[in-house]
């Protein structure tokens, strides 16, 4: 792939991504693209960087895009549908009623709880810092599901639907 063409595709990826508009600065890209392609050592880590709201690696020799969490806020979930973070979007049926639900990411705490459940597929691989951000149903009392990972999820919540649904314009 072109050197430019792949800073471009990874300029519009962070913006996606990061739920952010606008997209990051073509020098901020640049930079961290070089970063990532010598992998040089940034904030005492090799090839970690924050750009765009999103956290930047490399993992099995390819370049990995993950929402910071840090970013990432918890939002009611009482109605029928719910755009997260602009990218995630949730609907239920009216039959499964939710009283005191909001939605966030999983965090390490709710990847540690998800992991001491052993709700967490044999096979899963994704990389610690995308699992942590992706968006988890929460109660008063803690993790209730996570929908892209647990298995063991309450029949309930087979009925949810959750979408990732980047804009792009």
């Amino acid at each position: 792939l072109d050197k430019e063409v792949a800073q471009q595709c990874l300029r519009v990826a962070v913006q996606k991504i990061g739920g952010g508009t606008p997209a990051p600065r073509r020098k901020s890209v640049d930079d961290a693209y070089q970063k990532l392609e010598n992998k040089q050592e940034v904030n005492g880590r090799i090839n970690q960087i924050s750009l765009g709201g999103c956290v930047l690696f490399t993992h099995a020799s390819n370049i990995v895009i993950a929402r910071e969490v840090r970013n990432l806020e918890r939002v009611d979930f009482s109605c029928s549908s719910l755009l997260w973070d602009k990218r995630f979007e949730f609907n239920r049926p009216e039959s499964l009623e939710l009283k005191n639900v909001s939605v966030g990411p999983l965090g390490a705490e709710g990847w540690s709880e998800l992991k001491r459940r052993k709700q967490v597929p044999d096979n899963w691989d994704l990389p610690y810092l995308v699992t942590i951000s992706l968006p988890t149903i929460y109660t008063f009392d803690g993790l209730l599901a996570a929908p892209h990972i647990s298995t063991n999820t309450e029949i309930r919540f087979k009925e949810l639907s959750v979408r990732f649904l980047p804009k792009f314009h």
